[in-house]
């Protein structure tokens, strides 16, 4: 079955010249943690606004660890009280959660919006830390009230779809690429999603096995890894999960892994 989608920047690979891409396993402390520092600085330097949240479904997760040390993510906000986000967000082999302030209502991760506390977090029971499969998680809050800020996003249910030439849209508030200029932390990319031989030629057969669809880019920048656990957006409804990429994935164009949520519709559901 296809579990992912893969977002690709627009590059060439000879695969007999070069090795697959590894994987990021230790999210938190090659990710997570680098991205939270970064974040609250880079917001720290720009200007308050009050501009409306163009996806006033989107999350930012701000992760507390058992270490004590801060970590990043994003998510979708399904229902008044449940947020669907990736799994390796509040567990690897490497890290774990603690608790989560869940940032609703903001283009800000830092500041603004509505600010939840919770360490209602239920993983998926297949999920698999070192294959990174059925990368996806449940977060429960209290109810909050749905604005113009603060809303929720269908699921897409379809099944057996045929995603190949569709644009989608990924949202998050990692770095787009190397553009670290702009007026505030959320912000969206429109790829387009492409056959699945092209994640084989950047991962390998054997990582993504036969579970993956891959993606281009349609402006040029793609998602970075501070997205995880964000929404992959197709129709305006979840297709996915931002899940993973390679070490330098913004530096680099390396693709990045969607969990995708016809996979994990039933298993949503039961929390909503």
């Amino acid at each position: 079955m296809r579990l992912l989608i893969l977002i690709s920047g627009l590059i060439t690979i000879n695969n007999a010249s070069r090795e697959y891409e590894p994987l990021v396993r230790n999210y938190h402390g090659e990710v997570g943690i680098p991205e939270a520092a970064r974040i609250r600085a880079a917001e720290a330097a720009m200007s308050p606004n009050n501009e409306a949240v163009k996806y006033p479904y989107v999350a930012g997760l701000i992760i507390k660890l058992t270490s004590g040390e801060e970590s990043v993510c994003s998510a979708s906000l399904l229902s008044n009280t449940i947020l669907v986000t990736a799994a390796r967000c509040w567990r690897t082999n490497y890290h774990q959660g603690d608790t989560m302030t869940v940032v609703l209502g903001s283009n800000f991760l830092f500041s603004g919006g509505v600010r939840v506390n919770t360490n209602n977090v239920v993983i998926h029971q297949r999920y698999n830390m070192d294959k990174l499969t059925q990368d996806a998680a449940a977060v429960t809050i209290n109810h909050v009230d749905f604005t113009d800020n603060i809303n929720a996003i269908p699921l897409d249910s379809r099944i057996n779809p045929d995603f190949y030439g569709t644009t989608a849209t990924i949202v998050g508030f990692g770095t787009i690429g190397a553009d670290k200029d702009r007026k505030f932390s959320m912000r969206d990319i429109k790829v387009e999603i492409i056959h699945q031989n092209q994640c084989y030629s950047v991962f390998g057969y054997m990582k993504i096995v036969a579970s993956a669809n891959c993606a281009k880019n349609v402006v040029g920048n793609i998602s970075c890894t501070g997205d995880t656990g964000g929404p992959l957006i197709i129709d305006n409804m979840l297709g996915g999960i931002a899940s993973f990429t390679g070490p330098q994935g913004c530096e680099r164009n390396i693709p990045v892994a969607y969990y995708l949520i016809v996979y994990a519709d039933y298993w949503i559901r039961q929390f909503l």
